[in-house]
């Protein structure tokens, strides 16, 4: 148990630095409906993750679901920041509600499979983010390809 849980931590860590370093590189290249999507999805499962892993770990709901709910608000505020005030808030809400999802989830399955839930949600996790690292990739080598500047200088090279 204490391995699903400390892999959970580490991996909400590991991929939530490396996507806001991505994040703030290539704030300029992101069209804004592509920002939306990075910045609320994953201010939602950083917070649906953490907040099972408390669920699961207090068994009770208060606590957790106070400390999940400032961690999904932090979140969603250090992500929507390199974007606008209002991506903030829209992401902050979004890390509110996740939070408050898997807190709900972590106690209801803590007399069923405790471990395989969390385990599930961290593959969930981290599932999602890398679809989000992959889209914020995708959309700079587009970005990249349809600007001029770049695509001048790549044939005066050639």
């Amino acid at each position: 148990m204490t391995l699903v849980l400390v892999s959970s931590v580490l991996s909400v860590l590991g991929f939530t630095t490396y996507l806001f370093i991505s994040v703030s590189r290539r704030r300029n290249t992101l069209s804004s409906t592509i920002g939306m999507k990075v910045y609320m999805g994953s201010a939602m499962m950083v917070s649906l993750l953490i907040g099972t892993v408390l669920g699961v770990l207090f068994q009770q709901m208060t606590a957790p679901t106070i400390y999940t709910v400032l961690i999904g608000m932090a979140m969603g505020y250090v992500i929507g920041k390199p974007f606008h005030l209002v991506a903030s808030l829209d992401s902050m809400l979004h890390g509110i509600m996740g939070g408050m999802m898997g807190v709900m989830l972590g106690v209801m399955v803590v007399p069923e499979n405790p471990v395989l839930m969390v385990g599930f949600m961290n593959v969930v996790f981290i599932v999602i983010m890398l679809f989000l690292l992959r889209l914020i990739q995708q959309e700079t080598l587009r970005s990249d390809s349809s600007d001029p500047h770049t695509t001048s200088s790549k044939q005066t090279t050639d």
